[in-house]
């Protein structure tokens, strides 16, 4: 079982690396893209969101017989095309993640667990 303390990441620490990806990967991402719509920065979720999955995860994965999950942070973006009920159209363009269950053992994925998405991006605003 992994220590909390080995992952919490001060405000200090928190600052040089975000102010990195700025400089580095965003600065790149966003020369491509008109000045007043800068690529998202930030994905939020509801904690309670975050509960709920990780409590359905668990669940599923005992169902088809996994013991130890890990959950993966996937980078992505929506294409311009992109269609789904549940997706907000403003967010078309944007990069985004998604959450995915893996198996700790191998690092599979866990296809037959729905990955989590259709966070609140900034920006837009």
């Amino acid at each position: 079982m992994s220590n909390l303390q080995d992952h919490l990441l001060d405000v200090s620490s928190q600052e040089e690396i975000k102010a990195f990806y700025e400089e580095h990967n965003y600065a790149v991402i966003n020369a491509k893209r008109p000045s007043e719509q800068p690529d998202a920065l930030v994905c939020t979720m509801d904690i309670k969101l975050l509960e709920d999955y990780l409590e359905y995860v668990k669940t599923e994965a005992q169902n088809i017989g996994v013991d130890q999950v890990k959950i993966a942070v996937c980078f992505a973006q929506y294409p311009e095309d992109y269609s789904n009920p549940k997706f907000d159209e403003q967010y078309k363009g944007y990069q985004t993640v998604f959450l995915k269950a893996e198996s700790a053992e191998s690092s599979e994925d866990l296809d037959s667990i729905l990955a989590l998405n259709y966070f609140n991006l900034r920006p837009p605003y």
